[in-house]
């Protein structure tokens, strides 16, 4: 995520505005670059951007293009992580482990009297050995009405073993997608791990919330290795080992908010075209609750034991 300013008091007379990045220190228009436009009261300018290989160096500015002349800000410089796979669990724990029927393994927590997986999933089957369909095209994503599933940024090799697969809820709805043994957890299996943190039941039924325990904090992993650096008071004390995977959304934005939001479904549907879902968001300490993303979304997913 990138922000910039227009000081200009003419704003009018920008004809276009956006950010160019490159490897080189000084970037133009004949490097990457893309228009955003988005200049709210303030002339802010955001742009998220997600097309950056892994372990580079790369700098970035700010560029206004008017009638005369196209102009650009200060340059500031960033490197992306190291495609080096490296999740920080809590050492002060102990985990357990269960493999799906691709053969995967995942480390296990008990939080309370539940059983969790501590990573994401990231088969590619059912649990009846079943294919699910791997769909990568943004226009066939979007309109899917049937289960799929996708890696971040369709890059297998960087993401799979860091965020897992990311699953529309058809493909939850199933209820096949868990080993065998272990479920997508519904409302009530989330409620029971945000109160056995110490979440009271009236925080647990709201349906964002994030302002008002530290839930979050006590799930997402620690450090910044992943997450960004405002999330540096996570603890992790639960173990759940919460990774900041992002989303992937329906219509042209695709892949968004890798780096600052975690986000699981429930196997709950809302109505007939949403689902709820959980989260955790690096600029707060809490974990929400949330009605409002469509079935055909691309999120994560945790399994829980059954008891």
């Amino acid at each position: 995520m990138f922000k910039g300013n227009i000081l200009s008091a003419d704003i009018d007379s920008v004809l276009e505005d956006g950010f160019c990045w490159g490897t080189g220190p000084s970037p133009t228009l004949t490097d990457q670059h893309e228009v955003t436009n988005h200049r709210d009261r303030d002339n802010n300018l955001m742009l998220y951007n997600n097309r950056l290989l892994p372990g580079i160096k790369y700098f970035a500015r700010v560029y206004v293009t008017t009638e005369k002349d196209t102009l650009y800000g200060d340059t500031v410089s960033f490197s992306t992580k190291s495609p080096t796979i490296s999740t920080h669990f809590n050492e002060d724990l102990t985990y357990d482990t269960v493999s799906d029927i691709d053969e995967n393994i995942y480390k296990t927590i008990q939080i309370g009297s539940q059983v969790w997986m501590a990573e994401n999933l990231k088969t590619t089957h059912f649990n009846d050995g079943t294919s699910i369909p791997l769909v990568e095209d943004s226009y066939t994503w979007t309109r899917l009405k049937s289960p799929g599933y996708c890696w971040f940024e369709n890059d297998e090799a960087v993401f799979k073993d860091m965020y897992g697969g990311y699953y529309n809820w058809y493909t939850v709805n199933t209820g096949q997608l868990c080993p065998a043994g272990w479920h997508v957890p519904a409302e009530e299996d989330w409620k029971e791990l945000k109160m056995s943190l110490g979440m009271s039941e009236e925080h647990a039924d709201l349906e964002y919330g994030l302002e008002v325990t530290i839930v979050g904090d006590m799930i997402k992993e620690t450090g910044t290795f992943n997450w960004v650096e405002e999330s540096t008071l996570a603890t992790n004390e639960s173990g759940f080992t919460a990774l900041p995977g992002g989303e992937r959304m329906v219509g042209p934005a695709d892949f968004l908010w890798e780096g600052t939001g975690a986000s699981w479904w429930s196997a709950t549907q809302y109505f007939s075209t949403n689902a709820w879902s959980h989260g955790a968001v690096y600029s707060y300490a809490g974990m929400y609750r949330s009605s409002m993303y469509n079935q055909a979304y691309g999120l994560n997913v945790r399994c829980v034991k059954d008891k």
